[in-house]
């Protein structure tokens, strides 16, 4: 009981954030007077583009520096057939996973700037980053600590078969004659 309680203190949940974001295409892409979810299609491709670009480590190494207890991932929505990019943050904390969340939400259009700047893609042209959904609570995951618990009560109770087991046999070998027979019960 004592491991578990051990376990469950060394490795405490994490928190995960999730949000979304749909790709718009720019002014020149849309008719006057027109609906630009309509005309979405084109900005597919973009998704795969900017979450490698996201996901890179120089972007990593940017937003992150030196957080080893914090993660992001940044993926398009295998979901919808539209340009959806999802965003998860995990952190130890539901702030820490509500803040890193806004820092790469915040990050993301600015990524999409710069690689529109780097292929010259006129202001006309440029598409636009909007968020969708952006998370006002974080998820508890207690997924490791689930997986630590059950891998010390399994290391616990094979302790204990294996301290049994020497036990035993410590005690069968104290109960042999001093001829090396075992003694019988018998009266």
């Amino acid at each position: 009981m004592s491991i578990g309680v051990l376990g469950a203190r060394l490795t405490p949940p994490s928190f995960e954030a999730r949000a979304s974001i749909v790709l718009l295409p720019g002014p020149g892409s849309i008719p006057d007077a027109g609906n630009p979810f309509l005309y979405m299609s084109g900005t597919v491709p973009v998704t795969e583009v900017l979450s490698r670009n996201m996901m890179a480590d120089a972007t990593r190494t940017r937003l992150l520096g030196d957080r080893a207890d914090v993660e992001y991932d940044v993926y398009p929505d295998a979901s919808t057939a539209g340009p959806m990019i999802e965003v998860t943050v995990t952190a130890r904390s539901e702030p820490e996973a509500l803040e890193w969340s806004e820092r790469v939400l915040a990050e993301l259009p600015q990524a999409l700037d710069r690689l529109q700047e780097q292929t010259d893609v006129p202001e006309i042209a440029r598409i636009s980053a909007m968020t969708v959904s952006i998370p006002e609570t974080a998820t508890e995951l207690r997924s490791a600590t689930t997986r630590i618990l059950i891998l010390l009560v399994g290391v616990g109770l094979i302790s204990t078969v294996l301290l049994a087991i020497w036990v035993d046999s410590q005690l069968r070998q104290n109960r042999r004659t001093p001829d090396g027979a075992t003694p019988t019960n018998d009266p």
